[in-house]
This record gives C-alpha cells, structure tokens and sequence, in this order.
C-alpha cells in the first residue's frame, strides 16, 4: 500500500493548500526551512491512531483557521463500523486529520487539551459494490461491505456525510458520519507507517512506544504464554546462585543479609526470600537490549552504543523483518536517511530503497540520494513553492516539446547514463545554478572569477559534458524551478538559437571557446588551461573573458 497524495493547509509553513502527489519512491529535497520535514510529520500525525494533541503546539498553526492534513491511499483498507450486532466492513482510501484551537473549557473539566482533534477515515463511493472493482485487504469480509455507499458535496466540498444501504435482506440505509468513522475505529489493512526522526537510536533503545519496547511486551507475552514453571525455576536458581556468588561474599553478606534481617523484622518472614533479582522469571525479556557479542566472550556493545549510522539501518532492517513476519502493510518516513552514513553506505542504502516494494518518503541533503532519471519521484521544495508543478511540466519549448516530454526522455534514451550522470545530481540541490560545456569551463571560470575579484560565491556549476547537452539541464531546471545561467562556446558559428531561448537572458557565451580565450594550443587543453589560470595576471585575461564574469555575477547579484 502506497500513499499517493498528501493535502496539507495550514500546518506550519503551508497556509495555503498545498497538494503533492507521491511515488513509491518520493525524495523531498530543497533549502532549510522550506517545509520538507513538516511533510514527513504530517504524514506521520495523519496516521497515527493515538495521542495526536500531544505532539502539536501552538507553533503548528499558520493562521487562525484549523489544521486540515488529508491522505490518498492507492488500495482501500477497512474501517470496521459497530451495526449493532454486527460490524460493517466500510472501505476507506483517505485519511482526513482536522486540528483546532479549542475554544473555551469544556463543562465539567479542570483540564483540557489545548487543541481539537477530528481524526476519521473516508469510504469509497460506489452505487452498486457488485459492479465495483476493489481490491480488498485480507480480512475484510464480503458479506459485511456495504451494498453502496453516497455522500453529498456543498459548493464542491465533500460533507463527509454518508448513506449506506446494508446488505441484508430488508437492504436497510444507515447514515454515518466523521463520528462513526474515526481512526480509531479497527482497521484492516491500514499501513504501518514509521517515522524515522534525526534522533535514530530511539528505537532500539527501551522506552515509551520505541520499536524494541514493542518487541519486549511481545516476546513477554509469548513467553508467558507457554511458561512451564517447573521448568523455569530449576533453570533460575543455579544461574542465579553463580552470578552473585561471583561478586565478593563479604558485600552480599553486609548488604543483603542485613536489608533482609530488618525487612523481616519489620514486615515478617515473607521478606526472608528478598533477593537482588538479576532477572524477572515470568517477563524475562524486559531488561532485553540488542547488543553484539561474540559467542566466546563476556564483552557486549549495546546497540544504542553503535554508531549512529549502525543504529538507523539495525532499527530500519529490524521493521523490515516484523512487517514481513506479520504480512503488515508499511511506509517508512525517513528525515535525512544520509545522516551519520559513510558514502558507501549511502549508496548502499539508496539501491535497497529503489528496489524495495515498500514505500519510501524521505527528506535529503545528499546527491546519492536522489535519481534524477526517476524525476517523478523527486519533489523540490523552494521558497516560492513546491515542484515540478502541473502548470510547468506542460510548458512547450522552442523544440516542439513539453517539459514532461523532455524528463521522459532521460530514461527512455538512456540520458542517465550519459548526460545525468550522479556527479551533476548536485543540479538539484543548487541554489543558482551555472550550467557550462565541460571541465575546462566548470573550474577554470570560478578560478578566474577569483582572480578578478568577483568570486562566483554561492553557485553551483555543472558541466553539461557538452553544449549538445546543455539544453537538457536547462529543461530540468525549468521542471524543478532551479536559477540558471548559461555560458557556452559559439565555436565561430553564431548563437545557438534553443539554448539561447530556453535561457532567456541568463545566457553569455565566448566567440569561439574559453581555450581561445587563453590562447591554449594543442593536445591537454583542460590541464594546460587550469595551470595557466594559476599563474595568469590580471592585465593577461582577456577582456571576452571579464565580459562573462561580469554578465554571470550581474545575474548572480539580481537573481532570487
């Protein structure tokens, strides 16, 4: 099961309503500060079923009006409604979260929760579920699915008001409304969705709702489940005897035998039995931790002490394991999966991610991390809003072409492996982006800015391994709402007309090339250029050459 949209208003930078669709793969990349981390804990407010107003603060409103956070789901789950002596098994595929200031006290209460919380599922519709395709979780029982189900809209709004026409005999209706389809309602089928926040060690360490506290309740109750006691006592006491008996005889003996001797004294005989207990016989997993061990050696490393790279794949592969052994449907969230990770590692586990069946939303600072020739599944986050957008990918360009028609082209014609390559991923995290034909251009004009005393500062340049190239990255940069400027060679053949164009006026270029600018001959133009440039003067650069430089930080000082 898959998330495919997300519809968040007014929660945190979003006061407007903002609308993105998902992929099973779905990289949000982008500047601080641009909301990508408040996607990911939307999402995870959205379905989670419990103690939602706990994690909400003031900060979370926008403006004055509710907090709206709705999910589209590919498949439908259950929402299972009480019917009176039975239960009907009412299919879902949205979850709609609505948070509120409250008002005033509620009668009756000391205390109150600061906020309002409306949390509910939305049927499908359908008029006869006999002529409906749906493909229903295990568990959910036909017989109970409702024979149709209608809601009504006011001024195109849905009112979250529904009509079901049971499915019995008589064919009776039952209205139903936010009330009778809260999350907290049993639910088939609905995705585990975990949140992986910067503070990974978290769960794999024990404490309130970790994933290995999760796991500690449930192997306690295995075990108690089949706890044979005279089994287990036998096994305890000579264990028990030779930890202790390990420990220095005088300090037990001054220690425990005087705290018994006083406890019996003032309670009874009963406390003859007190022991320091290493172990609890019927719960043994409770002071469990994860932790490497060689078989032969006492020495142990916990797992909250690994590092915190470790900690993050032991925690994911360890969801993985349970989602897999349960049959649960699962969504991992992921706040900068990179974080604390070697390069490899990164590499690692980005190929695990691509091929995994399980959906991955996941924020990112890193170019190993991104796959521009699966440009659906990267949504870029800027100031100025959220893209690629509808609007931009069906823009025509000077070659007869949609945007869309361009990036889909990436995979098709294999431009992933020979423009796009993952050196010029970079492209999506630039602020301003200086797009050029090859090496010579990509170091030489940054160091010759340098050298003139107008350095290039905070702009990424890539080389576009040659000017039949650039105007793929200019496409891409006009999709992902990426500031570009343009420098390339005329090779003596006047202006290219599609470059040019795409470019608008962010676009300068050499009479012939940068290489005849520094007057290079001969083989090992790229080497011989860079170590000029090292040693050139100020008066020795050509004026063609402070010409661009000049033109690139005009548009370096005007673009925002």
């Amino acid at each position: 099961m898959k998330i495919t949209k997300v519809i968040v208003e007014n929660y945190r930078l979003f006061n407007v309503k903002t609308s993105l669709d998902f992929e099973s793969l779905c990289a949000l990349v982008g500047e601080n500060g641009t909301g990508k981390t408040s996607i990911l804990e939307a999402i995870s407010l959205a379905t989670s079923k419990y103690y939602v107003t706990s994690r909400l603060g003031e900060g979370d409103f926008s403006n004055d009006d509710n907090i709206r956070i709705r999910l589209e789901f590919d498949k439908p789950f259950i929402s299972v409604v009480p019917d009176g002596w039975y239960d009907l098994h009412v299919p879902c595929k949205e979850v709609v979260l609505v948070i509120g200031r409250r008002k005033q006290s509620a009668a009756g209460k000391a205390l109150n929760d600061d906020f309002t919380v409306n949390h509910f599922t939305v049927p499908v519709l359908y008029e006869d579920v006999s002529s409906t395709t749906l493909e229903l979780p295990e568990g959910a029982l036909q017989d109970r699915l409702p024979l149709a189900i209608k809601t009504s809209t006011e001024n195109n709004e849905p009112t979250y008001k529904y009509t079901l026409i049971r499915n019995n005999d008589k064919q009776t209706t039952k209205n139903l409304d936010t009330r009778s389809l809260q999350i907290t309602n049993e639910l088939i089928g609905f995705p585990n969705v975990f949140y992986f926040e910067k503070d990974r060690e978290k769960e794999i360490r024990k404490g309130y709702g970790s994933l290995t506290s999760k796991i500690i309740q449930d192997l306690n109750w295995r075990y108690r489940k089949d706890f044979v006691e005279g089994d287990a006592v036998p096994l305890w006491e000579p264990y028990y005897q030779n930890v202790v008996d390990a420990v220095e005889d005088k300090k037990r003996n001054r220690i425990l035998i005087p705290l018994q001797e006083k406890m019996v004294d003032f309670f009874g005989e009963e406390y003859r039995n007190l022991e320091l207990s290493l172990l609890d016989i019927v719960r043994p997993f409770s002071d469990a931790y994860f932790s490497l061990r060689e078989p032969t050696h006492a020495k142990q490393i916990a797992g909250a002490y690994l590092g915190s790279g470790e900690t993050m794949i032991l925690s994911y592969y360890l969801l993985r394991v349970i989602s897999e052994l349960s049959k649960e449907e699962i969504i991992f969230l992921i706040d900068e999966p990179e974080m604390h990770l070697h390069p490899q590692a990164q590499r690692k586990l980005f190929e695990e991610m691509k091929s995994s069946s399980v959906q991955f939303i996941y924020t990112t600072h890193s170019d190993l991390f991104v796959d521009i020739s699966k440009w659906q599944s990267i949504i870029r986050f800027t100031k100025q809003g959220w893209f690629p957008t509808q609007d931009v990918l069906n823009e025509s360009t000077p070659d007869g072409l949609t945007i869309k028609d361009c990036l889909e082209r990436i995979k098709s014609q294999y431009q992933d492996k020979r423009i796009f390559i993952r050196e010029n991923n970079e492209v999506m995290f630039a602020r301003k982006c200086l797009l050029v034909e090859g090496t010579m251009d990509k170091h030489g004009l940054p160091a010759l800015a340098d050298k003139l005393g107008t350095p290039l500062g905070d702009c990424t340049v890539i080389s576009c391994l040659g000017k039949p190239n650039i105007h793929y990255f200019e496409k891409l940069c006009k999709a992902f709402n990426i500031d570009f400027f343009v420098i390339y060679d005329r090779d003596g053949a006047g202006a290219d007309n599609l470059i040019e164009e795409l470019a608008s006026a962010n676009v300068a270029s050499f009479t012939t090339s940068l290489e005849d600018c520094l007057s290079l001959t001969g083989k090992n133009k790229t080497f011989k250029g860079l170590q000029k440039i090292d040693t050139i003067s100020l008066t020795d650069i050509a004026q063609e050459i402070k010409d661009v430089v000049d033109k690139i930080n005009v548009w370096l000082s005007s673009s925002t």
